[in-house]
């Protein structure tokens, strides 16, 4: 979920493409990724209904309990993605270059 008092994700919208990057839990590297489609799940749909209750059920500390689905539902929005379709790197399979983004021009200076 996004939006509201939930973090937020310039550019995540309804039915864009994406490229999901699973990384390991212990050295935080790439594990697999593949490409998917971004849908956002209705608060009235028989989806949210399903997959709401399981998300609150894992979020710890919400500042507002019992009530954070129906904030959700009026202030952020949840989404899903879909695959579509095969691994774009996995095991045997990874890209040479790191996949780190390009450090921004700055004035900045070391010593």
């Amino acid at each position: 979920m996004v939006g509201g008092d939930e973090q937020t994700l310039p550019g995540l919208t309804d039915g864009i493409a994406v490229r999901v990057t699973v990384r390991s839990k212990d050295k935080g590297g790439r594990l697999v990724s593949w490409p998917g489609l971004v849908t956002q799940i209705a608060p009235d749909s028989e989806e949210w209904s399903a997959v709401v209750p399981a998300l609150h059920a894992k979020r710890l500390n919400a500042h507002d309990g019992e009530a954070q689905p129906e904030r959700w539902a009026a202030n952020s929005a949840v989404f899903r993605i879909e695959t579509l379709g095969d691994l774009l790197e996995g095991p045997g399979r990874y890209a040479t270059a790191s996949g780190a983004a390009p450090v921004p021009p700055s004035p900045a200076t070391t010593r």
